[in-house]
């Protein structure tokens, strides 16, 4: 299938084909190579499917960046503007305000942990309690 290992010390192979197509050994699922600590958190349902192509969480991060950029200017220029116009402290205004703190605080709490983690590793590389934490996160906000 594959014309040699990219990297010997993954537990899960990828190999590369002729083509420069990217595959994963034939026992490999979403399940392989992630931590048993973590076990407790992902859904057995995923070790059913095969895994992705290794280059889809960087057009993941890329997408999640961009988003993060536009809703950081957006929200803080709607936070500002409101601040500074007194005519617009209406309650809907308030509302809308309201609105743009809670997103600026989701897209912060649930967008950094995501890129900074594409960096480290293939999977979560917090840990359970952090996952847990993390999807805490994304129903408070």
């Amino acid at each position: 299938m594959g014309t040699g290992s990219i990297d010997s010390d993954l537990q899960y192979p990828v190999f590369m084909d002729a083509r420069f197509g990217l595959h994963y050994d034939e026992n490999a699922n979403h399940m392989t190579g992630i931590p048993e600590d973590l076990f407790a958190v992902i859904d057995p349902h995923w070790g059913k499917f095969r895994p992705q192509h290794p280059l889809i969480v960087h057009i993941i991060v890329l997408i999640i960046i961009a988003l993060l950029i536009v809703n950081w200017i957006g929200n803080i220029l709607v936070i500002y503007t409101f601040l500074r116009s007194s005519t617009l402290r209406t309650p809907s205004n308030m509302f809308l305000v309201n609105m743009a703190f809670s997103d600026l605080c989701m897209m912060t709490t649930m967008g950094l942990p995501v890129v900074f983690n594409q960096f480290f590793s293939r999977y979560w590389a917090y840990g359970a309690q952090a996952c847990r934490i993390y999807g805490f996160l994304g129903a408070l906000f």
